[in-house]
C-alpha cells in the first residue's frame, strides 16, 4: 500500500464532492442519492490511501465499500459519503465518513472492529509529548492544523485510559464558546499509535455567524428571570432555583420550555440549523441530581427573545 495520499485521488475527490454539493446536499428531495461508480471508486481509493497512515494492521485481506447516507434528517449538510472497510465475513474493521462538497474533509473515522486492549494496564507505553505529536499529525492529515491552540478551542487535557489516549476540543468561534462544533480524537497506546476514532464537526461551522451583541449581561439576566418565571413548568420549585451566572455562547434555537400553543408568536421560526449568538443564563436546581441540576436559558444577544434551553 502506498504511504502517501495520491494527488490524483484527492483532485478527483474534490471534483466529485463539489458535484455532490450542487446536486444533492441542498436539494429539496432529502432522500440520499445513490453513489455513482466514479464517485465510489474515488472515495474507496482515498480511504485505502489513508489506512497505512492511520493504522498498523495488515489490511491486505480487507474489502472497501462506499455509499451515500443521510445522517441527520432535514439538515442541508446531512448527506454523507461513508466508506466501510471489511473482512471476508463482511464485518467492519474501519469506517470513514466524508463530508461532500469539501474535497477530502473526513469528519469521522472509527476503528469499528475493536482491537484487544489491556484494560488493566495502568502505565502507558508512550509519553504525553509523543501522543500529542501523533495527534497533531493525524489532525493535519484531516485539515485541522491548530488542534491544541487555546485561541481556537476550549480544550481538555490529553487523558490516558484503558489502553487509549483521548483528547476533546470545543471550538471557539469569534471568541465565543459553543457546544455544537468540536474535534475529538482517540489513539491506541500501541506501536505506531494507530487511530482509534476521529470526529470533526468544526468543518461544518456556518459562514457569517451573528456577532452583534445588544443586551448587556444584566439585561440578559433580567430576561432570563422573566422567561424562567413564565415558562418553567414547576412553579412550586421556582423559589429554589438559584442564578449561577451567564456568558455569551453560540446556540441552536430549540424553543424548549416554550409552550407552542400559547406562545407561538415568540418561537424562533428559523429552525434548529440556524446557530445564534445568545446570552446563556445559567441556573442551578439543587433539588435535582448533580448531572441534571443545571438549567440554562437561551436569550438572543441581539433581540432578547428566548431561544430555548438545554
Amino acid at each position: 500500500m502506498k504511504k502517501n495520499i495520491s494527488q490524483h485521488n484527492t483532485w478527483t475527490l474534490a471534483v466529485l464532492s463539489l458535484t455532490c454539493l450542487s446536486s444533492a446536499a441542498f436539494c429539496k428531495d432529502r432522500s440520499s442519492p445513490k453513489i455513482s461508480a466514479q464517485e465510489k471508486t474515488a472515495y474507496e481509493s482515498y480511504a485505502w490511501s489513508l489506512l497505512p497512515l492511520l493504522w498498523t494492521n495488515d489490511c491486505s485481506q480487507l474489502h472497501a465499500s462506499a455509499y451515500r447516507e443521510q445522517s441527520v434528517t432535514g439538515l442541508p449538510w446531512a448527506d454523507d459519503v461513508k466508506v466501510n472497510i471489511r473482512n471476508n465475513d463482511k464485518r467492519a474493521f474501519f469506517s470513514f465518513n466524508f463530508q461532500p462538497g469539501t474535497s477530502n474533509v473526513m469528519y469521522a473515522a472509527d476503528h469499528v472492529y475493536r482491537p484487544d486492549r489491556n484494560r488493566d494496564k495502568s502505565l502507558p507505553v508512550h509519553s504525553l509529548e509523543q501522543v500529542k505529536a501523533r495527534m497533531r499529525d493525524i489532525a493535519k492529515l484531516f485539515g485541522v492544523t491548530n488542534l491544541f491552540d487555546p485561541a481556537c478551542y476550549q480544550t481538555t487535557d490529553v487523558v490516558f485510559s484503558e489502553g487509549t489516549w483521548k483528547h476533546d476540543s470545543l471550538s471557539l468561534i469569534n471568541g465565543y464558546q459553543t457546544a455544537y462544533f468540536s474535534v475529538d480524537i482517540r489513539v491506541i497506546d500501541a506501536p505506531g499509535m494507530p487511530l482509534f476514532s476521529w470526529f470533526n464537526s468544526v468543518s461544518r461551522i456556518p459562514n457569517a455567524l451573528p456577532t452583534n451583541v445588544v443586551l448587556t449581561a444584566e439585561q440578559a439576566r433580567a430576561k432570563g428571570e422573566h422567561y424562567l418565571k413564565k415558562y418553567f413548568p414547576n412553579k412550586e420549585r421556582l423559589s429554589q432555583i438559584i442564578f449561577k451566572g451567564s456568558r455569551l455562547e453560540y446556540v441552536r434555537p430549540n424553543s424548549k420550555l416554550i409552550d407552542p400553543k400559547k406562545d407561538a408568536a415568540h418561537e424562533d421560526k428559523r429552525g434548529p440549523k440556524d446557530t445564534r449568538l445568545a446570552w446563556v443564563v445559567y441556573y442551578n436546581m439543587p433539588y435535582e441530581r448533580p448531572i441534571e441540576s443545571s438549567l440554562p436559558i437561551y436569550v438572543d444577544a441581539e433581540t432578547g427573545e428566548m431561544l430555548g434551553s438545554q
